[in-house]
């Protein structure tokens, strides 16, 4: 998913909705949430990231220099910035296609992108758009893809399988983590599955300690 420079200068491009911005000592860095990687910008690279923050523009308004076409071309190849036509989710869902018939030994459940504090590290909350809408996973949902990750789980009894309950903050959506819990432990008890949930720990109730408790979900605490 790069973009290549043999674009036209009039060609229209943008930065990758999987992109976000990460700020920490006064350094900025770009994380590829679809490719796991971070990336830290010279000031070359910021500028023109900083500029398609505001919205896609044509190339010949981002390239005026021998340093800023090659600013441009790396940030390009790692996927950050890409032309404005192309259909990322239609991408993930080619990667995706691809995929299957892998072994998979870890899925993430993203079960809301929302959360009840604002924590200064978070990268989500600092690149959301100003009219972005939080959601919420549904339990038909959330079943779904804990089958999809069972039908292609490894079957390496050497490798660890895990299903890692995350958000935003999780417990936003306490029903569907309840429910999700329940249906892993009830339906899937003979696939030996750690299950773990990422979590400020603000909205643990005695009802969600119990369900952890009973059904041996471990807990990580994350906020600032």
């Amino acid at each position: 998913m790069s973009l290549e420079l043999r674009f036209n200068g009039e060609k229209k491009v943008r930065n990758s909705r999987f992109s976000f911005s990460i700020f920490s000592f006064a350094r900025q860095y770009l994380y590829h949430s679809l490719f796991m990687a971070i990336t830290e910008l010279d000031s070359f690279q910021k500028e023109i990231y900083n500029r398609l923050c505001k919205g896609e523009c044509k190339v010949n308004e981002l390239i005026f220099t021998e340093e800023s076409k090659k600013a441009f071309e790396r940030l390009a190849r790692k996927g950050l910035i890409i032309a404005s036509d192309v259909d990322e989710p239609d991408v993930l869902r080619d990667i995706f296609r691809n995929s299957l018939g892998t072994d998979f030994a870890l899925m993430y459940l993203l079960v809301t992108d929302s959360c009840n504090l604002r924590c200064k590290y978070c990268f989500i909350e600092t690149t959301l758009p100003k009219d972005h809408k939080f959601s919420l996973m549904t339990e038909e949902t959330a079943k779904e893809g804990i089958d999809l990750f069972i039908r292609n789980l490894t079957t390496n009894d050497n490798i660890k399988r895990n299903i890692c309950i995350y958000g935003g903050e999780p417990l936003i959506n306490r029903e569907v983590v309840h429910k999700s819990i329940e249906y892993i432990r009830q339906s899937y008890s003979d696939k030996n599955l750690n299950i773990q949930l990422i979590t400020n720990g603000t909205l643990i109730s005695p009802e969600t300690a119990k369900i952890l408790a009973e059904n041996r979900v471990d807990i990580a605490v994350s906020f600032l």
